[in-house]
């Protein structure tokens, strides 16, 4: 019988135990040499890296005092280091969020400055055109002639950069053989643009100076009518509707100085005349069965260095229409013969002009 009260599991199980203990006072050992030969300094502020590496110490033994001291720093700033870091964290967030506003706010002041200042200076001079067509809407066509070429009466003298301005209306002729029979211009709630579109030549302008562009519509008289087509003629059926307040179609191309304006055609093409009371997209307002002129205003923009005296005695915009120019508004043709005649001159009107047959003809007008 064996003396050995321990099973043989429990027997390695010792043995592994002690050659573990002695490994263990052997790294203690390690340990305490190492702490040893610190220098008492090394805690202390006047304890630098350079006195460290110039120490006579091997250089294993300094990689274990380097990790040692990482170690120890890192477990006793912990906390502190971690709350500096956040700190940090949050003032360069604060920063770069301080950042963003200040080049947003520059780039706010600085861009958009010149462009903002002429929409305001460009609804000055819309509002001074505003407040003279409300004292002129009643106009008539014996007036008109008066008006042609840009020589209506002013209280105010023109300003000198208006007063050799001419506008010469294009396709004149074709404006004639509507206005012989009885122009009519149709009006949508979407809107419908004109034809024969306005288009004007501009002569006589500065070329350096800016000038505005815009056109209107102001009814010819307070009467509302009706097409009689016994007699195929336009007679009066009553009293005029109530006009809504007058919009402005300002030409996309406004403001541009004279030598623009004056170098092309100047082409009103993306007009557009509406029925619809409650429009939001900026097209001209119309009563059906109402008579109308158009009007063209060319307004001048002053530079910052203009004087203001000159300004104040002189009138700023001026004022063109034709008489060929006027229109009975309509939601569909009334005279066939201004069908017959938009057909013909229309090139848009290609699948009209196309069709040969009366049947077919009739149907595509309805259509």
């Amino acid at each position: 019988m064996d003396s050995n009260p321990l099973t043989p599991r429990a027997s390695s199980f010792s043995i592994a135990s002690l050659i573990t203990s002695e490994y263990c006072d052997d790294e203690n050992s390690l340990y305490h040499s190492m702490t040893n030969s610190i220098p008492s300094n090394f805690y202390s502020n006047n304890c630098s890296f350079n006195q460290i590496q110039n120490d006579t110490h091997p250089n294993s033994i300094q990689q274990e005092l380097d990790h040692f001291h990482s170690a120890t720093l890192s477990e006793t700033n912990n906390g502190e280091y971690h709350q500096q870091q956040q700190q940090q964290q949050q003032q360069q967030i604060r920063r770069r969020k301080t950042r963003s506003t200040n080049y947003k706010q520059i780039k706010t002041l600085q861009k958009p400055t010149s462009t903002s200042t002429i929409t305001n200076r460009m609804d000055d001079y819309i509002q001074i055109a505003t407040e003279t067509i409300q004292s002129t809407t009643n106009i008539n066509k014996s007036g008109n002639e008066n008006m042609s070429n840009g020589n209506n009466e002013m209280k105010k003298p023109l300003h000198p950069k208006l007063a050799h301005i001419k506008m010469v209306l294009e396709s004149k002729s074709l404006w004639d053989e509507f206005d012989k029979l009885g122009t009519e211009m149709i009006v949508t709630r979407s809107g419908r643009r004109m034809f024969p579109i306005l288009q004007v030549k501009i002569v006589g302008m500065d070329p350096t100076a800016t000038y505005i562009l815009m056109v209107d519509f102001v009814p010819l008289d307070d009467k509302r009518y009706r097409y009689a087509f016994y007699s195929s003629s336009w007679v009066v059926a009553g009293k005029a509707d109530p006009h809504g307040p007058g919009r402005f179609h300002v030409h996309p191309d406004s403001p541009q100085v004279g030598s623009c304006w004056m170098k092309n055609i100047v082409s009103f093409d993306k007009l557009k005349l509406t029925n619809n009371l409650l429009d939001e997209n900026g097209h001209i307002i119309l009563n059906s069965m109402h008579r109308y002129q158009p009007r063209i205003h060319c307004v001048y923009s002053p530079s910052g260095k203009t004087d203001e005296s000159i300004l104040q005695q002189t009138q700023t915009f001026r004022t063109f229409t034709f008489s060929e120019t006027t229109f009975i508004s309509v939601t569909a043709y009334q005279n066939h013969r201004i069908t017959q005649l938009k057909i013909a001159s229309n090139p848009f009107a290609k699948g009209f002009r196309d069709c040969e047959s009366e049947d077919g003809y009739a149907k595509l007008l309805y259509e």
